[in-house]
């Protein structure tokens, strides 16, 4: 079966520090993959970065389309820019 997700119907997240829009997951009968868009915006002065976390029970990939970042994991520090794809 085949569909096409528009941005216009993705569900948006309130995620705190981040901008976030779920366009495929198990809601729209994905069996074993989420994908999301998110936008992180740069912290302004007297804002917080976001808080580390862990996923378990699941990999995460991230596609970088535009900034720049660095992301943590067990096996180091990465710096992250547009094109780059980073799995965890």
């Amino acid at each position: 079966m085949a569909r096409v997700f528009t941005q216009a119907e993705a569900k948006r997240l309130g995620l705190p520090g981040r901008k976030a829009l779920e366009i495929v997951s198990g809601e729209e009968g994905a069996l074993g993959v989420t994908l999301r868009l998110v936008e992180i915006p740069v912290p302004q002065p007297g804002e917080s970065l976001r808080s580390p976390h862990r996923h378990c029970d699941h990999e995460e990939c991230i596609y970088v389309l535009s900034g720049k970042g660095t992301t943590f994991a067990d096996s180091g520090e990465f710096p992250l820019k547009p094109g780059d794809t980073v799995l965890i």
